[in-house]
């Protein structure tokens, strides 16, 4: 009885797992129809996905469903909405901030049953660009002030994630270190076969040299702009000053940035100016790949089949755009590798996901064993057959790698700028799409955005001006 009682037991995180690929499953609508420029089709679906994940802050699907509609939304012209998910998102991002993730309840929980079942906390970059968005929403509804606030929280998010960032990764080892299973899993980690799976899953990321963890080079940029724009006083000045050249620092080429930079530097006051924000493709996802390993249990040693996530690029082709007014003509230029940023973060995590797998399935690998062992010593070959029956299929259901992740974000995110033309009308080339804006108004600075997910789908155009301040002395 007490061994049956045990397999009831170690079969039940079985059921909590049973509901992640309905999310899954759901999510890649959204995917495919925004990928293919399907943008109203895509909020519904994001919009719908959102109801049914994200119904309490508590849900474990929440932010990634209400992060993706935050997105969704903007390319359907409903920015108040967009808002509306992207606030949500950020108090549940905050609520999973503030919780102790390497709890003993939470850790423990983690090595025996699939990560999956645990709520998705968010990345680095999915706080930055949750910002970001947030930043460019209110500056697109006209709320000047209120775009302040998401910027300088930018800030403080990636101080935050650099920290705990550092606290993880010791905890982690010295977890690793102090697990009755130490010595075990050291072995697994350092073996030959765990090296080769390691090589393949990171030896496709792109090269991130020249970007720094937690650092989004567009944010950076947006808060220089935002204070060279929309700032209040000389303090407002400086800081664009250093933000643009810090932005500058990280995207070279960009001439649009080096343009400001230079003013800012010369103390310049700024010129009536039409801004091209280019969102292109689509960002790399994760997908799930397993591989064979050993796992040694005190003198034995067995092979397992563990699952990792790896990043997946997208296969479009990369997009152009450019602007023209007034007999200017200006090609948008990289800003922000996305693909970069996120790999960067991915690269930097694996080890913890890697150690963490291991751990796992070495304290599986031993509860199974000890399961199957009282089992064979019962004598009844009906229990020994739904021993081995029960750990086979934990093990087959508890080994899935987390794959949620903010999946609508752009491949890369360009600048242009031109001069405002007199007669305040810009032409877009936008891949092979052209359009004729007439900026009506009176401000002196127009900001226009662009979202194409991929060539030959209609790309998403909405434009706005940025109230005028007086210059700064």
């Amino acid at each position: 009885m007490k061994l049956l009682y045990k397999l009831l037991i170690f079969t039940l995180p079985m059921l909590s797992a049973a509901g992640c690929a309905s999310y899954s499953e759901r999510l890649t609508d959204v995917r495919r129809a925004y990928a293919d420029g399907q943008f109203e089709q895509a909020y519904l679906a994001a919009e719908k996905n959102a109801a049914v994940f994200a119904k309490k802050n508590s849900d474990r699907d929440a932010l990634p469903a209400l992060l993706e509609a935050g997105s969704v939304s903007r390319t359907a012209d409903r920015i108040a909405d967009s808002q509306h998910f992207l606030s949500r998102a950020e108090q549940i991002y905050e609520l999973r901030l503030s919780e102790a993730r390497h709890s003993l309840t939470g850790e423990t929980f983690a090595l025996l049953t699939d990560p999956t079942t645990l709520p998705y906390r968010g990345s680095g970059a999915d706080a930055l660009m949750l910002c970001t968005y947030r930043a460019l929403n209110a500056l697109q509804l006209g709320n000047i002030a209120g775009a302040r606030q998401p910027l300088m929280r930018a800030d403080i998010r990636q101080k935050e994630n650099l920290a705990l960032n550092t606290k993880e990764l010791e905890a982690t080892r010295k977890a690793a270190r102090k697990d009755k299973n130490a010595t075990e899993i050291d072995q697994s980690r350092n073996s030959p076969l765990t090296k080769k799976a390691t090589k393949q899953i990171l030896e496709d990321l792109p090269d991130t040299h020249g970007y720094e963890l937690y650092v989004n080079p567009f944010t950076e940029f947006l808060i220089a702009f935002y204070h060279r724009y929309a700032g209040v006083d000389a303090a407002d000045r400086e800081t664009a000053r250093f933000r643009m050249r810090r932005a500058l620092s990280l995207a070279p080429n960009c001439s649009a940035l080096r343009y400001e930079a230079e003013r800012l530097d010369r103390g310049l006051p700024s010129e009536p100016s039409v801004y091209l924000f280019f969102e292109d493709g689509m960002a790399p996802y994760r997908t799930e790949e397993s591989f064979t390993l050993p796992i040694y249990v005190g003198h034995t040693v067995s092979t397992v089949s563990l699952a990792f996530p790896k990043l997946k690029r997208d296969s479009g082709i990369p997009g152009s755009a450019k602007i023209s007014g007034g007999g200017h003509t200006a090609s948008a230029e990289l800003v922000c590798d996305m693909e970069a940023v996120l790999s960067k973060e991915f690269r930097n995590s694996f080890s913890t996901e890697l150690t963490r797998a291991i751990a796992s399935a070495t304290v599986k690998a031993v509860a199974a064993y000890a399961i199957n062992y009282s089992a064979q010593q019962a004598d009844n070959g009906f229990v020994a057959f739904a021993a081995l029956l029960a750990t086979s299929a934990y093990n087959a259901a508890t080994a899935h790698a987390d794959l949620r992740s903010w999946t609508t974000l752009p491949r890369a995110i360009s600048v242009a700028r031109i001069p405002l033309p007199a007669d305040r009308r810009v032409a877009l080339r936008i891949n092979d799409t052209s359009r004729t804006l007439h900026l009506n108004g009176p401000s002196n600075i127009w900001v226009v955005c662009v979202r194409s997910p991929r060539q030959g789908a209609a790309p998403h155009i909405a434009y706005f001006p940025i109230s005028q301040r007086k210059d700064l002395p």
